[in-house]
């Protein structure tokens, strides 16, 4: 009888346990890499959403203090307006004034009693210009007087805007009711 063969084995390649070995190493080492990958990549994120929150508070600060701004120079430009329309209406309010003061004044002259009005503004005239005044009368009304290169205005007119004037606080009164 013949020994019994033994199955021959496959030959063992001697850089099997190398290859192993090697393989085993580069999947650590992968593993290491994309651990480490991982963990910058959630470092980035966690900086980048500090960054953005930070900008986020930044720009509405900047948004909030630049609205602010805007609103108080709307609020100024509106109230110089509303100042600027006040006193146009005033100026018109008083120019209707002293046109309806004119206009009335003026009919005194059809008044019976204009005449000796007239005179007394004559004699005014004497006095604070003399004697040798010249007197002549104004085509609206009352007299003007003229001596020595002077003049003294005593027509209805000046005399209804010197009162006019001279009730300047109790016209600026009437804008306050």
């Amino acid at each position: 009888m013949t020994p019994a063969r033994a199955h021959p084995t496959a030959p063992i390649d001697p850089l099997d346990p190398v290859r192993t070995a090697l393989l085993r190493a580069a999947a650590e080492e992968a593993e290491r890499l994309v651990s480490a990958a991982r963990r910058d990549a959630e470092a980035t994120l966690v900086a980048a959403r500090s960054r953005s929150t930070a900008a986020l508070r930044a720009a509405r600060r900047q948004g909030e203090e630049e609205g602010s701004r805007a609103a108080a120079e709307c609020l100024a430009h509106t109230r110089r307006a509303v100042r600027t329309g006040l006193l146009q209406e005033r100026a018109e309010a008083y120019d209707a004034l002293r046109r309806t003061v004119l206009r009335q004044v003026r009919l005194c002259r059809r008044e019976p009693g204009y005449p000796a009005v007239r005179e007394r503004l004559s004699e005014q005239v004497s006095r604070l210009l003399g004697p040798e005044a010249t007197v002549t009368e104004h085509p609206l009304g009352g007299v003007i007087g003229r001596a020595d290169g002077r003049t003294v205005d005593l027509s209805l007119d000046a005399l209804a805007l010197r009162v006019l004037e001279d009730a300047g606080a109790g016209i600026e009164a009437l804008w306050r009711t």
